[in-house]
């Protein structure tokens, strides 16, 4: 009896919060080893990593003058290469930069750590997820926006538990590499902090508050509307173009007469998000293990919002900021994914890890909600 207390106590110990952490640093770490020499073994090309380890960061300055810092390839490429000038093996530069991400997805557990330590260890155990940590364990885009979002979302959590949310240097460097590196989610960017900022600010009825949220979603609707001809033909013209070339696994032309990119949004959104099909996985073992992968991920996001609707009809008033600041902010995180994700199998599961902070955030910010209003009718 005494020694399966002492066991139980040790294992509590072994997987603490605070060890799991570490554990998921030692782990992503590991990942770094198996993209360089498993993963890219097993698929076309390992991402843009070749890309920007190539050159010098002189060389890159002497070419293209001040736009590296302003354009979306040039930027990653002059901190790769500088990075990798100095460490000369390829190994030792992911692993630069799986701390990165690493950084950006500690600030936003260290923000979701709260009395609810069950959810508390659903996140980190999302952050487990094979092609989320590879993706992000490497020298390329998807570590500069882990670790973006990892900073932002941050904030994001810290909102919705009541706290005040400040700039520093990491949020400032967060939004300097989302606007260059990835503009397909600076609306997110956008609704989000402005949100939060004049939230901050003003004290503001809850209806007057509501108002403004629904604005909001309404005026992300109107971007994409009023964008919808250039959107129509970027998907019709040139989305299956860029994928046919960079990788094997890209479907069929699927977008053919006018506005098919907006009328088949109900089907190929949800398969965006989830990457390959079940007729893709008999391409690869590794689409097989994305495929049982997404299973599972869809399966913890149910669990974690499986009371949402029951909780926005009984207490309105207290879940609607999470409800339309999500839906905003979600929708064009979405969107994003389905334009670069929607042509290919593995584009959708790397372009994914991009965005799985902010859907972990947002199904977290829910529990945070939950727990301020089980606080205020206990007192």
């Amino acid at each position: 009896m005494n020694l399966d207390k002492a066991e139980t106590g040790t294992l509590k110990k072994i997987f603490s919060p605070d060890n799991l952490i570490k554990i998921l640093l030692f782990y992503r770490l590991l990942m770094s080893f198996m993209g360089e020499f498993v993963v890219s073994r097993m698929i076309h090309r390992l991402g843009d990593t070749s890309l920007y380890m190539r050159g010098t960061p002189i060389e890159l300055f002497r070419n293209h003058g001040y736009r590296v810092f302003t354009d979306w390839v040039l930027l990653p490429r002059l901190i790769v290469s500088s990075v990798s000038s100095i460490l000369h093996f390829r190994i030792l530069v992911h692993l630069v930069f799986a701390m990165l991400a690493y950084y950006g997805i500690y600030k936003f557990l260290k923000a979701a750590r709260t009395a609810n330590t069950r959810m508390y260890y659903v996140l980190i155990l999302m952050c487990f997820t094979p092609s989320f940590a590879i993706w992000s364990s490497l020298a390329g885009k998807e570590a500069f926006i882990v670790f973006s979002m990892g900073v932002i979302c941050a904030e994001i959590i810290k909102f919705f538990k009541g706290e005040k949310v400040g700039f520093s240097v990491s949020l400032i460097l967060a939004v300097y590499f989302i606007t260059v590196i990835k503009f397909y989610y600076i609306p997110f960017l956008c609704v989000s902090l402005f949100y939060i900022f004049i939230r901050q600010h003003l004290r503001l009825q809850w209806y007057v508050d509501l108002l403004l949220l629904v604005l909001m979603f309404l005026c992300c609707i109107g971007v994409i509307y009023l964008y919808r001809y250039k959107i129509d033909n970027y998907a019709i013209n040139k989305l299956h173009r860029i994928y046919s070339v960079s990788a094997k696994s890209t479907r069929e032309p699927m977008f053919v007469q006018q506005f098919d990119f907006f009328r088949k949004m109900p089907v190929w959104i949800p398969i965006s998000l989830w990457g390959p099909t079940l007729g893709e996985c008999r391409l690869s073992v590794m689409h097989l293990c994305t495929f049982i992968e997404s299973g599972f991920l869809f399966m913890v996001f149910i669990y974690m919002l499986h009371d949402v609707p029951i909780a926005l009809y009984s207490h309105f008033r207290v879940f609607y900021q999470w409800l339309v600041l999500g839906m905003s902010s979600m929708m064009f995180v979405i969107f994003a994914q389905y334009v670069q994700g929607v042509m290919n199998s593995g584009a959708a599961i790397r372009y994914r890890t991009n965005i799985f902070i902010p859907l972990l955030c947002f199904a977290f910010a829910f529990t945070c909600v939950k727990d301020r209003m089980r606080e205020k009718y206990e007192k």
